[in-house]
């Protein structure tokens, strides 16, 4: 959610329409087909613009040639041809996400095609107070819910740990309310339980090596 929700955001800051696609999705595509829905995607966004085209997991259709990561070579000529093609795509920006940029074909980070390359870290307490209100947003919630308390307890926590924290709680209020033929709704307790039964994804090994390609990749 924290790539989306953050690539909705400059949308919306640019007055700009957003078009969101994942990676994987156009591999599930049959032969020649992920090449057309490519293209269709980016006739999509200029006619839309202005307009901001979210690749998230673009690792999946950029792959480095020749390694196990790799899409596809026709997919990935594709896509570096609609984003250098003969029709300009005015108005339109596009950004790609991944958390494994050092799997990308070199090729996609030339200038001119992804210009900036930022790394976006884990969310910071205040980040993760916002996080949980949004993903606590539309479910039934206890009023006594303290999202400062939570991201106190979240340290170093994805924005993708706190989505599922948020959903597991709110899974286990819907079996609760199931068994009990009674509405349940999402208490701090529960929440707190789940926290202490789902530690954070990112080992401290991970982020080590995330700060190592920072200082490769970014600029």
């Amino acid at each position: 959610m924290g790539k989306t929700f953050l690539a909705k955001v400059v949308a919306k800051q640019a007055k700009a329409n957003f078009v969101h696609v994942k990676g994987p999705e156009l591999l599930r595509q049959m032969i020649g087909q992920s090449e057309a829905k490519l293209r269709d995607l980016f006739d999509r966004a200029r006619e839309s613009a202005p307009c901001v085209l979210f690749f998230d997991e673009i690792d999946a259709l950029a792959g480095a040639r020749g390694t196990e990561s790799a899409s596809g070579t026709q997919l990935l000529t594709q896509f570096l041809t609609e984003l250098d093609g003969m029709e300009e795509l005015k108005g339109v920006v596009v950004l790609g996400a991944t958390n494994r940029p050092d799997l990308l074909d070199p090729a996609l980070l030339r200038p001119g095609r992804f210009d900036r390359i930022l790394y976006v870290p884990p969310p910071d307490r205040p980040a993760r107070a916002a996080l949980f209100q949004h993903e606590l947003r539309a479910k039934p919630l206890e009023p006594a819910v303290d999202f400062g308390r939570l991201a106190d307890l979240t340290e170093a926590y994805s924005s993708a740990d706190l989505a599922t924290l948020c959903n597991q709680a709110a899974l286990a209020a819907a079996k609760e309310a199931l068994a009990t033929g009674q509405p349940q709704a999402i208490t701090m307790r529960r929440l707190e339980e789940q926290i202490q039964r789902t530690p954070s994804s990112l080992t401290p090994a991970a982020l080590a090596h995330y700060e190592e390609l920072r200082a490769q990749f970014q600029r």
